[in-house]
């Protein structure tokens, strides 16, 4: 369950950070389950997921283009 939320969590960061534009600042940091945080720069072009279904979601949302890494069962599918 919690790898789960975990893994909700990672692609609504990402959806979030695709979807604003740029800014001036150099660094962005990012908080998550209260506590923790990363921090990432002001635009994201590459997506890393180890999760068949984030593929799905991600390539639905019009990010698909942007994955550059992914399980071998999510490679081997001709839509991916």
């Amino acid at each position: 369950m919690f790898r789960i939320r975990h893994l909700a969590a990672c692609i609504a960061c990402a959806v979030a950070l695709l979807s604003q534009p740029a800014s001036a600042e150099i660094m962005r940091e990012v908080v998550y389950y209260g506590d923790r945080s990363v921090s990432l720069p002001p635009e994201i072009d590459r997506i890393a997921t180890n999760w068949e279904a984030q593929n799905s979601i991600l390539t639905m949302l019009g990010y698909g283009d942007h994955i550059v890494a992914t399980t071998r069962i999510a490679r081997s599918m001709p839509l991916m």
